[in-house]
């Protein structure tokens, strides 16, 4: 707070005897009259009109006290959709008792246990007639044809065939003149293999596995021979000859 500077205005009043409304004061003595003074303080204005316009010290405004703004919420990701099942796969269950092979043929690949009778497996491939199943711990082709299978194979993957394993015959001519040979797939009727032998003479031939017809004609009689189905299937090479003729031979061994 600032002080007021007061000062002093002195006012003399001279009290005289008989004036100021002719009152009479008495004698009076006779040293003489000492004037009265009389001290007034009054503020000084200037100060004052600069007090009035001096603006009061204001109280320091507080601030309000700032609350934690809480984080944000993340936006969830809507919930997965419930997993689908997976589709049943269709159930092969076998009319008789087959050959269960590791290709998609029961003649031409290596055989890898018996489908028993009535017994069922799921399917999981096809290959033509052929179905791979999942039986007894393995994986192996069975003929659908064979059986009867309860839902649908529509939705199966086709799964190419294995490599058919290779086989080799030895092929004997005892004809006692030159033979020329062709080998034909019994199935497909497709020419495979073509040999020429001389007579007596045999050779070693390598053919993947399968059954097979073969036809032969000499050059001297011009004689066609023809067999019957020879299997050379794996293992089986060495069971069936191939008969040409009733009296000579083309020995498949």
């Amino acid at each position: 707070m600032k002080k007021t500077t007061p000062f002093f205005i002195s006012v003399i009043v001279l009290v005289l005897a008989g004036v100021a409304c002719g009152i009479d004061f008495g004698t009076q003595p006779s040293q003489p009259q000492q004037p009265i003074v009389i001290t007034v303080v009054v503020p000084q204005p200037q100060q004052q009109q600069s007090q009035q316009q001096q603006p009061q010290q204001q109280q320091p405004q507080q601030s309000e006290p700032t609350l934690p703004q809480p984080s944000p919420i993340p936006p969830t990701a809507p919930p997965p959709p419930p997993p689908t099942s997976a589709p049943e796969k269709p159930i092969f269950t076998a009319n008789r008792d087959l050959s269960c092979a590791d290709g998609p043929s029961w003649y031409k690949y290596n055989f890898i246990l018996k489908f028993a009778e009535y017994d069922s497996a799921p399917i999981v491939g096809i290959n033509g007639k052929y179905g791979l199943v999942e039986y007894k711990d393995n994986r192996c082709w069975v003929l659908l044809t064979e059986g009867t299978i309860k839902g649908s194979t529509s939705g199966l993957p086709t799964i190419e065939a294995p490599p058919l394993p290779i086989v080799e015959v030895w092929v004997e001519n005892q004809l006692g003149q030159y033979v020329y040979l062709v080998f034909f797939d019994w199935e497909t009727g497709n020419r495979v293999k073509t040999l020429a032998l001389d007579p007596g003479k045999r050779v070693k031939i390598k053919l993947p596995s399968g059954y097979y017809a073969i036809q032969g004609y000499t050059k001297k009689d011009q004689k066609i021979y023809q067999s019957g189905m020879i299997n050379l299937g794996v293992g089986d090479s060495n069971q069936l000859p191939g008969l040409l003729d009733g009296e000579a031979e083309i020995i498949i061994f």
